[in-house]
């Protein structure tokens, strides 16, 4: 009987990952039919008991336990550093603006405000990927939000830009850490709760990015404060995550067995289930037909040293033909949603400071607005900035369900496509407020709802032990997008003859990610996560 269970769990095993390889391949049964056959799949192997004396991958056991109090935990304090990363991004828009007053920079010092902080986060994002996937995701996840505290109690001592430009790149790759929570999340819950609790975080994003516009309108010219008191709540959370386990299948991937396995065993505690003496191993060692060419060095690479253990990394993203084409598209599409995304929320106060400096009654007419240092705003700038924030929140959960039912790559050439015709719209001469707050209202939905689903399709096509460090290093890449936007979005858009040339380069950009998405090779819509 037992070898009979252990049978139907390897076939099962093996038809999701058949499955997986006719999505990848192309085939002529519709999408949707795939879709419910790979569900199917993964319904019988979640559905099998577990035999005694078998060997599984944490990810197998993990799905079997279910949820769990210990999981809900992780994921509300995970949830607390996206709800900060989300006002931290919010606030990254309106500080050029702020320093303008504050130290009485032109717009272009104002753009190295912006720069400064890009660079940091993109430095931030390969530097902690990297060490999370040496490491583990629990300890470069503490350890960079340990550094954000840090900084953000050091910069109530800016006295000049130059102090401001080095506390915004150490903030910055501070930041670039947090995208961890991802990785993390995913590889600590059940594969059916990958959707609902994805769902959750990007809410909490969004909500964060709401809350900074009326703290902002609260402190005012003291926007240090603001700093503070987003930041220093980190440090009951910090301690928190002390307290939770690290990612299982990351310890099974790593050959830690047996701390895996503990995880495990207080994870079926808690849902008052026994689990049975079972060993854990990497899906490579379980089943080298479906194993990946370069995972054959699996065994010695605990003894790798870390600049090896780096090219190697690089070199299975690039090595093979199908992974190769992957890492390279979603290296195009990162690139151009965060050029996109960045300059969206930077053009989106630009856009406001323009309204302030011209003649209300009369719109904008981008060109044709005098240049100012320092733009002071009122209520009347907050309010409508305000509504854009709120009103993408409805709009990125609507994309965010959208990918449940289309699948990843079609929701991205479809979030990518809806946020480049919109922008489209800046061309508008004299645009209005109103007009302006609802083209920036839906842009910055589908633009927050594509980067979302970049966030989810890297991680669940990527294998347990590359996954972080590829997430980390697309990240990186796509942040390089964002560090030559605030010229665009910023610079040029305030009182240039050429102000134009934002809007259209911001709009070809999302149909470059939109064109990359659609080439894919994968669609991970109902897979399992790969070890």
């Amino acid at each position: 009987m037992g070898n009979t269970v252990a049978g139907n769990h390897d076939d099962a095993i093996n038809s999701e990952k058949d499955n997986g390889l006719a999505l990848l391949h192309g085939s002529k049964e519709s999408s949707r039919a795939q879709y419910k056959r790979i569900k199917v799949a993964r319904q019988l192997s979640c559905s099998e008991e577990l035999v005694e004396g078998g060997s599984y991958t944490a990810g197998d056991v993990i799905d079997r336990i279910g949820m769990c109090r210990l999981q809900y935990q992780l994921l509300l304090l995970l949830g607390a550093t996206a709800l900060v990363h989300g006002m931290d991004t919010s606030f990254f828009a309106f500080l050029p603006t702020f320093a303008g007053c504050s130290f009485d920079i032109p717009p272009l010092t104002q753009g190295f405000v912006s720069m400064t902080y890009l660079i940091g986060l993109s430095a931030g994002s390969f530097v902690f990927g990297f060490l999370s996937d040496l490491t583990g995701r629990k300890g470069a996840m503490i350890y960079a939000i340990m550094m954000l505290i840090i900084i953000s109690s050091a910069a109530l001592v800016t006295l000049d830009i130059a102090l401001l430009l080095v506390f915004r790149f150490i903030s910055g790759f501070a930041i670039g850490g947090l995208a961890i929570r991802t990785t993390w999340m995913f590889e600590s819950l059940p594969c059916r709760m990958r959707s609902q609790a994805l769902i959750a975080l990007v809410f909490l994003w969004q909500l964060g990015m709401i809350l900074e516009v009326p703290l902002l309108m609260l402190v005012g010219r003291h926007w240090l404060y603001a700093v503070l008191a987003v930041h220093l709540p980190l440090i009951i959370v910090t301690i928190l995550l002390m307290l939770m386990p690290e990612s299982p299948r990351f310890l099974g991937e790593s050959q830690l067995n047996t701390d895996a396995l503990d995880i495990l065993v207080k994870l079926a505690k808690q849902r008052n289930i026994d689990l049975p003496r079972i060993n854990i191993i990497s899906e490579r060692e379980r089943n080298s037909r479906h194993r990946e060419q370069s995972g054959d060095s699996c065994s010695d690479s605990k003894n790798e040293s870390p600049p090896k253990k780096l090219v190697r990394f690089v070199m299975e993203l690039l090595r093979h033909g199908e992974r190769r084409r992957t890492t390279l598209l979603l290296g195009i599409a990162w690139f151009s949603v965060y050029f996109c995304f960045f300059g969206h929320h930077l053009s989106t106060v630009q856009w406001f400071a323009l309204l302030s400096s011209t003649d209300r009654d009369h719109g904008v007419i981008l060109g044709h607005v005098p240049v100012q240092n320092c733009v002071e705003f009122s209520w009347t700038e907050y309010v409508p900035m305000l509504l854009i924030s709120t009103c993408a929140l409805p709009g990125l959960l609507l994309f965010m369900w959208m990918i449940e039912r289309r699948g990843r790559r079609q929701s991205l050439v479809i979030t990518s496509v809806v946020a480049g015709l919109v922008g489209s719209f800046g061309f508008i001469p004299g645009i209005d407020r109103i007009g302006l707050t609802l083209i920036l209202s839906v842009q910055r939905a589908a633009g927050s709802a594509t980067l979302q689903i970049l966030f989810v399709y890297t991680a669940e096509v990527y294998p347990t032990h590359l996954r972080s460090f590829a997430n980390g290093m697309l990240l990186s890449f796509g942040l390089l997008g964002g560090v030559f936007t605030p010229f665009f979005s910023q610079v040029l858009l305030r009182g240039t003859s050429v102000a134009h040339i934002a809007v259209a380069i911001r709009c070809v950009a999302y149909f470059a990610s939109a064109l990359a998405s659609h080439f894919l090779p994968l669609e991970s819509y109902g897979s399992l996560l790969e070890e």
